[in-house]
């Protein structure tokens, strides 16, 4: 039998990482938008499976710990980036 089933049902929703509470920790599950805004985001260290951590959010803009580094991302593309926590 398949374990795929059990993983399902414990697996975290996926959400946009602009909606990761201030303090949260996720990992991140996919990258959406234009190629080069994806190919950016991979160099800055947003792979799939990659913790990251909100470190806060002001106005829809957010900052993120990723790697050891902190970064500030605008609305529109922490929204391209899924979360799972």
């Amino acid at each position: 039998m398949e374990s795929n089933g059990e993983s399902s049902r414990n697996a975290s929703p996926r959400i946009p990482l602009a909606f990761v509470a201030c303090g949260q920790k996720a990992t991140v599950v996919g990258v959406h938008g234009a190629k080069e805004v994806r190919r950016h985001l991979e160099s800055l260290g947003f792979t799939e499976g990659s913790c990251v951590k909100m470190v806060s959010s002001a106005g829809g803009d957010v900052i993120v710990e990723v790697r050891g580094a902190q970064i500030a991302l605008d609305r529109r593309v922490a929204m391209g980036v899924m979360a799972a926590g």
